[in-house]
């Protein structure tokens, strides 16, 4: 004889669905089925605290890609019908954010439906201020001048210049600055000081 199961909805089976049984001379007893539900991987995709819709989410197991979803209007995701076992959930990241939480995360199913948010900021673009310090007689480069760069809140970065003359002060956000040099004694500026 053949003994299977019929599966209900959002159920898989952990035994065989079918089992083989020859009957001789005794009842057969032991004939059990065993099942689990199927489970859920569900999360939101946030920038900061704002959950944000139109993030492709994927979830892979070691067959490869299983599925992809765009994040909702109110930023969650959400793969069912998943048989316990080990998932890899990611997100496709968009240019100009950088991820605060890990891009990818490995998640074991078992029991229970698993929760995995993902969290991105805007990438923060900075800025240099580059330039060349020259001995207006002789063109040359003149090494050791300090150079300061302020805005409104102060000074922001400063940088001696090298034997080449030239200073570079990086790091700085868009907006307006005051790039001055610091006199040295015995000269006299030929461009504005700042």
């Amino acid at each position: 004889y053949t003994v299977c199961e019929d599966l209900e909805p959002g159920w898989t089976n952990v035994t065989d669905r079918c089992r083989t049984v020859t009957i001789s001379d005794a009842d057969e007893t032991g004939i059990d089925f065993e099942n689990t539900q199927l489970l859920c991987i569900n999360g939101t995709k946030y920038i900061g605290t704002t959950p944000t819709p139109g993030w492709t989410i994927r979830v892979r197991n070691d067959s490869g890609e299983i599925d992809s979803m765009s994040t909702g209007l109110d930023g969650t995701y959400s793969f069912c019908g998943l048989k316990p076992g080990v998932y890899n959930v990611s997100e496709d990241l968009e240019p100009g954010y950088t991820n605060v939480t890990p891009w990818y995360v490995d998640v074991t199913l078992e029991c229970d439906n698993e929760t995995v948010d993902f969290e991105n900021m805007m990438e923060v673009v900075t800025y240099c201020i580059n330039g060349t310090k020259t001995d207006a007689c002789t063109d040359g480069p003149l090494a050791g001048w300090t150079i300061r760069v302020t805005n409104t809140s102060g000074e922001v970065g400063t940088d001696d210049t090298g034997l080449d003359g030239t200073y570079s002060v990086c790091g700085l956000l868009p907006g307006a600055y005051t790039v001055c040099e610091d006199l040295e004694p015995g000269w006299t500026n030929v461009t504005d000081r700042c």
